[in-house]
């Protein structure tokens, strides 16, 4: 079984991998955006990639 968190994107996506590895998850469920607005804004290509590398 793997454990994980909703955990925050503020700051950017890849600090959600920082913040799941911090508390030890195994997997990460994030919000591509608020849910509590329609605005969206896409990130950044490099922003994209480095959540990738981690």
């Amino acid at each position: 079984m793997k454990l994980g968190a909703h955990v925050s994107t503020s700051g950017g996506l890849s600090k959600s991998i920082d913040r799941a590895q911090a508390i030890g998850a195994e997997a990460i469920q994030i919000f591509a955006s608020s849910p509590r607005a329609w605005k969206f804004n896409f990130p950044k290509e490099e922003e994209i990639a480095l959540f990738k590398k981690k």
